[in-house]
């Protein structure tokens, strides 16, 4: 699209989801204020003032810090649903999680119940690092033998699993 287009599709989100980017606005503010930004759990990401150095700036970029928490959050939600469907006996099935997914291996009588509580505990991590102020929605799907899912160039996940663990 042209610049002018995007500009004004920019300009109509701003307005469209005010809320959101008066939060995003103040996280970026407290990152460059206290100079690191910060998870529910304590991950940390250190904030750097932007310098120009001739023709180049150097620091923390304000894209950087505007995505920062989203993708943290993502992390931090994955990380605590491992945690919960370890705990909760699950961890057997587990694969191996994969930016914002869980892989599973799972015999055909438990598929049912394995995908349940991988939805359950996305739920309830989400909810947790939300804290309340969002309801993730989970999106799960099940491939049974010998299908397997496939990445947008289609290899298949097991594949490249796989290949990495024989590494």
């Amino acid at each position: 699209t042209s610049v002018l287009l995007a500009e004004v599709i920019l300009a109509d989100l701003k307005i469209l989801r005010k809320k959101y980017y008066d939060w995003s606005d103040a996280q970026v503010a407290m990152a460059r204020k206290h100079g690191y930004i910060e998870t529910l759990f304590g991950w940390k990401m250190f904030v750097y003032p932007s310098l120009r150095r001739g023709p180049t700036t150097i620091g923390t970029k304000t894209t950087t810090l505007i995505n920062w928490p989203v993708q943290a959050s993502g992390g931090e939600i994955l990380r605590l649903a491992s945690i919960l469907l370890e705990r909760s006996g699950y961890g057997k099935y587990l694969c191996c999680p994969h930016h914002d997914a869980i892989y599973a291996f799972a015999p055909l009588d438990k598929v049912s119940k394995v995908k349940l509580a991988i939805e359950l505990a996305f739920e309830k991590a989400g909810d947790v690092v939300m804290q309340g102020k969002a309801t993730l929605m989970t999106d799960t799907h099940v491939y049974p033998y010998p299908e397997v899912y496939s990445d947008e160039d289609g290899e298949a996940v097991f594949n490249i699993a796989t290949g990495i663990l024989d590494r």
